[in-house]
């Protein structure tokens, strides 16, 4: 049976208990060996990779920030569409609004934010269109 390990970091300012695992960094996992039995396992935690925590909302809106001010000036006057986890989306709206205001006003252009469930927590595309 395999043992796994896990490398948990405690939560920062930074960063959140994942909300898969409940901070242990492993989940328990039903596998299938035999159409009439099955083994319960523990695995790692896939969205903080077995370290219990991801980066907080805050921390990723200010990572989007950074990144669309180092790819503005290569925009040429398009529109900018930021496709992130809808966690994400709905903290641009919300408690992080500040982050999109300063990202509407700093490219002079509008921003669209747009919810994708497939995207991992701290996954993003910045995108113009």
């Amino acid at each position: 049976m395999t043992q796994f390990v896990s490398q948990r970091a405690e939560p920062t300012a930074s960063t959140i208990r994942c909300p898969s695992c409940s901070g242990r960094g492993t989940v328990n996992a039903l596998t299938n060996f035999d159409p009439h039995a099955r083994r319960n396992e523990r695995a790692h935690c896939i969205p903080c990779a077995g370290t219990g925590v991801i980066k907080s909302s805050a921390t990723i809106c200010y990572e989007i920030l950074s990144e669309v001010k180092k790819v503005a000036p290569d925009l040429n006057g398009h529109r900018l569409l930021l496709r992130v986890n809808p966690d994400i989306a709905r903290a641009l709206k919300e408690e992080e609004s500040a982050v999109l205001k300063d990202l509407r006003q700093s490219l002079g252009r509008d921003v669209t934010v747009k919810a994708d469930e497939h995207l991992h927590h701290e996954q993003f595309d910045v995108m113009a269109v």
